[in-house]
């Protein structure tokens, strides 16, 4: 038997669709996609509004 997971994070490839992938089976991904990118808070914010489409409100703290 396989064990359950219960997170999936990923450096570098967690983004609006896999956390969304993540939800749809119950479990919690993340959103890391701001790599590589002109404006990363600009992104960030892109991917938690599609997220939100998606899934419903999103509550989520900003650590510095």
């Amino acid at each position: 038997m396989l064990p359950k997971f219960i997170a999936a994070p990923m450096t570098e490839v967690s983004d609006a669709k896999l956390a969304i992938a993540c939800d749809r089976v119950g479990i919690t991904g993340s959103i890391s996609s701001f790599w590589d990118v002109d404006d990363p808070l600009d992104n960030l914010e892109r991917q938690l509004a599609e997220f939100a489409d998606a899934t419903g409100p999103v509550s989520y703290t900003h650590l510095t």
